[in-house]
């Protein structure tokens, strides 16, 4: 292993431990739901799924490989990116039933889960936005290198380059926005708000690295 895997090592490690605790959270929420099933453990099985997925390709995204098609990874991020929209903008009274249901959600409120929500889905956008107008550009560590090889047949279509200060606003968002989420991990010990701390603080890592 050279010094250039390092962070790709770091990251996958992080990403997988995420990706791992969301799919089990899912599993107990569906065993509790086969008891006494409502809509909003319905929605929450829904956004353990959602982060489960971003976790899983975001670890797919740092090594320099194509496991995933690219055409495949930005529909999938970009449907995961509607989804929290539409959790967003969704009543407040449905924001409610999740938030009483959600460990991550509980004691927020409505604007806090509204917000939440919208950074979610700022991470998948984000992901795509990678896929997407980094395809064939990145040389970074961390970066999205195996696109660059994808054929013609399986290829997103290659973006100009992004403006360096774009990504680095972006990158020191969704680092600086891992805070928050680390205190309230921190402060009412909720292992959610750590795995999304740490997949907000290893997104803006990737943006730096790319």
């Amino acid at each position: 292993m050279t010094s250039a895997d390092v962070p790709r090592v770091a990251l996958t490690v992080v990403f997988v431990l995420v990706t791992a605790w969301f799919v089990v959270t899912s599993g107990r929420r569906r065993g509790v739901a086969s008891a006494r099933e409502t809509p909003a453990r319905g929605t929450g099985r829904v956004c353990d799924v959602a982060h489960a997925t971003m976790a899983a390709g975001m670890a797919v995204m740092v090594w320099p490989w194509e496991v995933v098609p690219s055409w495949l990874q930005g529909l999938v991020f970009a449907i995961v990116a509607l989804w929290f929209l539409m959790l967003a903008a969704s009543p407040d009274v449905a924001h409610r039933a999740v938030a009483g249901d959600h460990p991550m959600e509980a004691g927020m409120r409505g604007t806090s889960r509204r917000l939440a929500n919208l950074h979610h889905a700022s991470m998948a956008v984000a992901m795509t936005w990678m896929i997407v107008t980094l395809h064939g550009h990145a040389e970074g560590v961390a970066a999205i290198p195996h696109h660059a090889a994808v054929g013609a047949a399986g290829a997103v279509p290659v973006a100009p380059p992004p403006p360096q200060g774009v990504v680095a606003a972006l990158a020191g968002y969704f680092v600086l926005a891992a805070v928050p989420w680390l205190a309230g991990a921190v402060r009412r010990r909720r292992a959610h708000r750590l795995c999304h701390a740490a997949l907000s603080a290893g997104m803006g890592v990737m943006l730096l690295l790319a």
